[in-house]
């Protein structure tokens, strides 16, 4: 048999209370925020400190379940009548289990149904979080969740309905959101009821039939791989800006000369950004790193003296979460050493292991940008198409591509679990590098039609005459031509008639005069009018 009753609490014993001993023992007085009296008994807490014993405002149920394991349900009542009333359906709940009207399964599920969506959000955050996923990913999920159920007035799990839903993504939609974004969305959505189904909370996924939008016709974002020529450019403008703008002059008659004042140490400082900055750039290019791993790297996870060099990116900077040993080009494992050699010297010798290989500032974007409008090469092309900072992984994929690389290799290089995504998004071949693959084609394909149109143009088309003129039929088929009839006139009435006795065929079956008009109108290419065919 259950039981309903209020639950006591302890709390911190407030500032302006006043502590006295009575005959029950130590007692506190002291005023709330409304100005109202209030009295509780004082105990000593587990650190040492005075705590009040409180008694919740609400009841709570006990009872034991279908397995016979003692629960405690919070009623939310006030009222122990109404908490009561709860304890009855709660242990209706478990006769039904137990006479096995519905499965444990089953209960779990109806359990959960009224339990606020918040706190479902929470736990499935909390699941991310356990697996080791990044708190990017968790910040976004937790945005579009929140995102879908404020628009849908969805407050717990019962409210869940897949038309309200449908309704948030034509919405978001009409008011402008991408393809991308929504399918983001959609996902979220999709996983975060996977899970509740796992855990007993939902027994099917009602959001899991809803269609993905098509990105291909919704694409914001399209960016395109820089050329061979194009990153010499801008490795040239990131080496060269730092020092050009410290020396070019803003205001005045000199305004825009290389004439500005600057100190041989800063000038020193510049130039040695802008190498800093160019190599940076040259990493990504060459690496395929994404703008996150890079800042991740130190100094000790460079090996330049094995054979082949390479990087090694720990697991937990990787977006996948696996790891990987990058292998570098020689001219940059040059360059790197080179840098390291640098850094050493300024570093008077003590350059620690754990030191950022390079700096990554947050604003990389923002100089990018410049860098590119320095190098005169544009931000956005004819066809829309954009460069940014994540182009440059665009270009180390294009790049492999243009060395030979097969699929493969560029899928591990890359390190993409899905081959269509390093083919198909980020790998970029030109118009003109297809039309130079299409001229390797054979000649031979087209050699025998070349010379056999090549031929005719020589040759006179008369002597095809005779081969191609028209074969005699029979005058009341379609194909009938007046090649093969005498053609006798009235010259007096303006008209030509068929001669029906020079088609032997048809000497006992002559032919009217209208009749003979309309073959000789269908010859000449008129359609004769409907009136003809009754005089």
């Amino acid at each position: 048999m259950g039981s309903v009753r209020r639950k006591t609490v302890t709390k911190k014993l407030p500032a302006n209370a006043e502590v006295t001993v009575e005959n029950k023992g130590r007692v506190a007085r002291w005023l709330d925020g409304r100005g109202r009296r209030k009295t509780a008994k004082v105990i000593v807490g587990r650190n040492g400190s005075d705590r009040i014993i409180v008694q919740s405002k609400t009841f709570t149920a006990k009872y034991r379940d279908a397995d016979g394991i003692t629960q405690e349900v919070a009623t939310g009542c006030r009222d122990a009548q109404a908490a009561r009333a709860v304890l009855r359906d709660l242990e209706a709940r478990v006769e039904k289990v137990k006479a096995g009207i519905v499965s444990s399964a089953e209960d779990r599920i109806a359990e959960h149904q009224k339990t606020p969506i918040g706190d479902h959000i929470d736990a499935y955050l909390t699941k991310l979080e356990a697996d080791d996923t990044s708190a990017d990913h968790r910040d976004n999920v937790e945005r579009s969740l929140n995102r879908i159920f404020k628009y849908c007035v969805f407050f717990t799990l019962a409210d869940f309905d897949r038309e309200s839903a449908e309704k948030y993504f034509a919405h978001a939609r009409k008011s402008g959101s991408s393809a991308r974004t929504r399918n983001l969305d959609r996902s979220a959505l999709v996983a975060f009821c996977n899970w509740c189904i796992e855990t007993n909370r939902l027994a099917i996924n009602p959001f899991n039939k809803i269609r993905k939008a098509n990105e291909e016709v919704d694409r914001r974002l399209i960016r395109r791989s820089l050329t061979v020529d194009e990153i010499v450019q801008l490795l040239d403008a990131a080496q060269r800006r730092p020092l050009v703008e410290t020396m070019t002059i803003r205001t005045g008659k000199n305004k825009g000369k290389l004439k500005a004042n600057v100190r041989p140490e800063v000038q020193k400082e510049k130039l040695r950004l802008g190498s800093e900055r160019a190599l940076l750039y040259a990493c990504l290019i060459y690496t395929g790193l994404r703008k996150s791993e890079l800042a991740s790297l130190t100094i000790g996870q460079v090996a330049l003296d094995d054979e082949p060099p390479y990087l090694i990116l720990h697991a937990a900077d990787e977006k996948s979460r696996r790891g990987a040993h990058l292998p570098l080009h020689p001219e940059l494992a040059k360059g790197l050493r080179l840098w390291i050699q640098e850094k050493t010297k300024l570093a008077e010798g003590k350059l620690s292991k754990s030191e950022p290989l390079l700096y990554v500032p947050t604003g990389l974007d923002r100089i990018f940008n410049r860098d590119l409008k320095f190098a005169g090469i544009d931000k956005k092309d004819a066809l829309g198409r954009v460069v940014d900072v994540h182009s440059l992984r665009h270009c180390h994929a294009s790049l492999l591509a243009k060395s030979g690389a097969t699929p493969a290799v560029a899928q591990k290089s890359m390190r993409h679990s899905d081959i269509r995504l390093t083919m198909d998004i980020y790998t970029h071949i030109e118009v003109e590098e297809v039309a130079g693959a299409v001229s390797a084609l054979p000649d031979q394909i087209m050699g025998t039609i070349l010379a056999d149109m090549n031929g005719r143009e020589k040759e006179d088309c008369s002597q095809f005459a005779p081969e191609f003129a028209p074969k005699p039929v029979n005058v009341g088929q379609i194909e009938t031509s007046p090649a093969n009839m005498a053609v006798v006139g009235d010259k007096k009435k303006g008209t030509d008639t068929f001669d029906v006795s020079a088609c032997p065929d048809k000497r006992k079956r002559p032919l009217t005069t209208g009749v003979n008009d309309l073959f000789l109108e269908r010859e000449r290419g008129f359609e004769p009018p409907t009136s003809s065919l009754g005089s």
